[in-house]
């Protein structure tokens, strides 16, 4: 989780490098809605929106409003009922919207609970300080020892990656390997939460690379995958692989973003090219699976489940799946 945790601050963090220059908020600035008039606390950004918002009635008078910032905000409860008959926890807004709100001494009233730990009220500033993760990530200023800061992350990154690499190749003797991961999947595992854990780690030994610039890439295209952006994905993950047709679990999401797009000939290709880096990649072979109930080629999905499940037999989805192409074929 820790390894996750820092390759996801250290992908944010080089993301929003890239668009910084974009921005006109910082993170716990108190902004004001100039149509709806309701305050808020600037809580992350996005350099574009998540979604399609063109058809949205706030912005009918912003131009090309999907290549706008936009701002996550925990609004003011008092100001929101006001604006819209009701308390609303959150406010997702173009940066065309938004203006600073005008110095106040007193914090917010919302209608979540803020983690202090994370945001600090500051009444002589008029703003709230954000923890130094939310800093680091949103590339806001961490004083004099940013730069030692980021090189510390950056090598515990590079220290966490290794580890997950050997364990990969199996080339380290004081490490576990891949067969004994697969080992206490199969039957060292006494519940569902100690048996996903052993499988969070497979799938994070799948996706480190000795390469940061493909790992970056495969962030970034999962990204695009979770944002509905499959053209985007695609395009980043078929360059990877060109570059590193080793990479598996670069063929597996792209074997996922293929099936997102409806090209199931093209998923199942990917599926199996994973397969042949390491043919215990259970993603890959619940993803053949489904594409083979959803065409209703029951057998064949039914052997791809089967094989999942001999290697991950935790994953209650995929029992599902099996069970519903048993009955399909009894019938």
């Amino acid at each position: 989780q820790f390894h996750v945790e820092i390759n996801a601050m250290l992908w944010a963090r080089s993301s929003s490098q890239k668009q910084k220059q974009n921005i006109n908020f910082s993170l716990g600035q108190i902004v004001k809605h100039k149509i709806y008039g309701f305050r808020g606390i600037v809580v992350a950004w996005d350099p574009k929106p998540r979604m399609d918002v063109s058809k949205w009635d706030g912005l009918k008078d912003v131009d090309n409003p999907n290549e706008k910032p936009f701002y996550h905000i925990y609004p003011d409860v008092n100001d929101t009922i006001e604006a819209f008959g009701g308390p609303r926890h959150f406010r997702y807004v173009c940066q065309d919207n938004l203006e600073l709100s005008p110095h106040s001494h007193k914090p917010l009233e919302l209608n979540v609970d803020l983690d202090q730990d994370q945001w600090m009220w500051d009444a002589e500033g008029g703003r709230y300080i954000p923890s130094a993760e939310m800093k680091f990530m949103f590339t806001e200023d961490l004083g004099e020892n940013e730069t030692t800061l980021v090189e510390a992350v950056r090598n515990l990154r590079k220290i966490l990656t290794d580890c997950l690499l050997e364990i990969r190749v199996g080339d380290n003797n004081q490490l576990f390997t891949m067969d004994d991961l697969f080992c206490q999947l199969q039957f060292g595992a006494d519940n569902l939460e100690d048996a996903n854990t052993v499988g969070d780690l497979i799938k994070e030994v799948w996706k480190e690379s000795p390469n940061c610039d493909s790992r970056h890439q495969l962030d970034t295209s999962i990204a695009d995958l979770l944002a509905g952006k499959h053209e985007r994905a695609l395009s980043n993950l078929s360059n990877i692989v060109s570059l590193d047709p080793l990479y598996g679990e670069a063929w597996n999401k792209k074997a996922t973003v293929h099936y997102m797009m409806g090209e199931v000939d093209n998923s199942i290709k990917a599926a199996e090219e994973a397969l042949k880096i390491d043919d215990r990649n259970f993603q890959a072979l619940a993803g053949i699976g489904l594409i083979e109930m959803d065409l209703s080629h029951y057998d064949k999905a039914e052997s791809a489940f089967r094989k999942c499940l001999a290697i991950n037999p935790w994953l209650v989805t995929v029992s599902s799946r099996l069970s519903v192409c048993m009955s399909k074929k009894d019938k």
